[in-house]
């Protein structure tokens, strides 16, 4: 039953991804030679793909609009870039609409959110009122900080007595 869930929301979001690679495939710049084009309109496909499904596994990530910019700014001419930014904005926004809607929300809240060494999402259940199964529970902490280097302490004026020993 998970799994044709799972399969439900990834082939939306896969349209989401063919849609958005349409608008960007014929803006991808010929370099003539230096790298083919086919190249580079393959990497852009696949830096699209990946970043929209991992909407679906990092749904709190910041900003994945500029991170797929970033991923795929050198492919395109810098005349080309508004268009290509704009298309972006648009389509990841929409799939971010589509992941937040409650029909969604529910299917997706049905499993721990933690990854496996497979790199497939655990299968058991989250805790009531959290996104990880007990196994996966220490993913809620906040990983420990660095520590700051401490000021030396200051030492105490010795009294008369200590000067006298010391």
């Amino acid at each position: 039953m998970q799994r044709a869930i799972d399969s439900r929301i990834s082939a939306r979001i896969g349209q989401y991804s063919r849609v958005l690679y349409q608008e960007l495939r014929d803006l991808v710049e010929d370099d003539r030679g230096l790298v083919a084009t086919s190249a580079r309109r393959r990497w852009v496909r696949q830096a699209v793909d990946e970043a929209l499904h991992r909407l679906i596994q990092e749904p709190r990530a910041q900003r994945p609009e500029r991170l797929l910019l970033r991923e795929v700014r050198h492919c395109f001419a810098m005349s080309q870039l508004p268009r290509v930014v704009l298309a972006i904005n648009e389509t990841v926004s929409a799939a971010i609409a589509f992941l937040d809607m409650p029909e969604c929300q529910e299917l997706l809240r049905g499993r721990c959110r933690a990854m496996t060494r497979n790199g497939d999402q655990c299968r058991r259940p989250p805790v009531t009122g959290e996104d990880y199964c007990p196994s996966h529970r220490h993913l809620l902490e906040p990983r420990p900080t660095r520590l700051q280097p401490v000021a030396p302490l200051e030492r105490a004026p010795l009294a008369p007595a200590e000067r006298a020993v010391a």
